[in-house]
């Protein structure tokens, strides 16, 4: 694997910075059909959007995305240009995640999934957290507990997609002294 691009030093800015080079706005159907444009969703919007691997062809990217990235859909689309795309979304902590399937023993349908994985959220309650102190944004520090995992999400016709779950916790939100929402799956 390559080593990821960043963009260096800012004059006025304490730490490395990404630099956001494409974006694709995503309306709801109710406004585009009220501006008399066809719909899209955000898988296509990503597909319109990944001209970019082809432009750019050495380069590795990352999506970052909210909640309506987090579809197996998307998954398995960046899951096809391993290497170079990298999907970041809030995780379903309920996600149903199974072991790749066993070697075919030759007798009826070959399995598509194996045994099944604890979901994201009950690996998080039984798991131990990592304790990191990290660059925060403004150039601030923050600690912070982290749970990591990975397993092969399923949907039935789409078959398996091999994921990362990261378990982030503020441990500002636990004392009160920060606005952040509750701990997040990305």
């Amino acid at each position: 694997m390559g080593r990821a691009e960043r963009l260096g030093p800012v004059p006025l800015y304490p730490s490395a910075v990404g630099v956001a080079v494409l974006v694709a706005l995503y309306r709801s159907p109710a406004d585009d059909k009220k501006a008399g444009r066809g719909h899209k969703t955000p898988t296509q919007l990503l597909r319109q959007l990944c001209v970019l691997l082809r432009w750019f062809r050495p380069r590795r990217f990352v999506l970052a995305g909210d909640g309506g990235y987090g579809s197996h859909e998307m998954a398995r689309f960046a899951s096809g240009r391993r290497g170079r795309l990298t999907l970041v979304s809030k995780f379903y902590p309920d996600a149903m995640l199974y072991e790749p399937p066993p070697p075919y023993s030759g007798d009826g349908r070959p399995r598509v999934k194996g045994a099944k994985q604890p979901t994201p959220q009950q690996v998080v309650s039984g798991s131990k957290r990592v304790k990191w102190n990290v660059a925060w944004d403004g150039g601030g520090r923050r600690d912070v507990q982290t749970v990591s995992d990975t397993g092969n999400w399923y949907k039935a016709g789409e078959g398996l997609v091999a994921v990362r779950g990261v378990f982030v916790h503020d441990l500002r939100v636990a004392t009160g002294t920060s606005t952040s929402s509750r701990p997040t799956w990305i």
